[in-house]
């Protein structure tokens, strides 16, 4: 049932997560990691929101989008339609680090390229992962009935 294992399964018992977001997908992913023991730090262009979410667990802090991008080893991307150099003040604050893209797709007609590719393009220096888009936040906290599977698959990209 791990959203992400602690450590990305590679040995340590916890990583850093910055989610740039606090809209559903970043409340329910991040918190998700939270329950698992990774630290988290929820930035928002709402600071309130973002510590009204960070609140939700003590493995949670809150700041802006610059926070989250600085923090994290792993940043997970919830903004859609705005590329991180728009959104960033300092956009190169994510070089070197696994950017996770969640969105479907740009908005609007004629995009010639996916949300993660305008990404990777915006961001060189980052390694772009396409991962959760294909769960609505919905199945992953709404109950499940007794039977059914404790976990479910997710497609990634990278």
């Amino acid at each position: 049932n791990a959203l992400i294992p602690p450590g990305g399964g590679h040995g340590s018992t916890e990583m850093t997560i910055g989610i740039v977001g606090t809209g559903s997908m970043g409340q329910t992913l991040g918190l998700r990691c939270a329950a698992l023991g990774h630290e988290l730090l929820f930035g928002s262009r709402d600071i309130d929101k973002a510590r009204s979410v960070a609140a939700q667990s003590s493995h949670s802090a809150s700041g802006s989008f610059d926070d989250a991008a600085a923090f994290g080893d792993v940043v997970l991307y919830t903004v859609r339609d705005v590329p991180a150099s728009r959104l960033l003040r300092e956009p190169q604050a994510l070089s070197g680090k696994v950017l996770i893209d969640c969105n479907n797709r740009l908005s609007g007609k004629g995009h010639t390229v996916s949300h993660a590719e305008m990404l990777a393009a915006d961001v060189p220096c980052t390694r772009v992962v396409k991962a959760f888009n294909n769960i609505a936040h919905r199945v992953r906290t709404e109950p499940r009935p007794a039977r059914s599977p404790p976990s479910f698959g997710v497609l990634v990209c990278r």
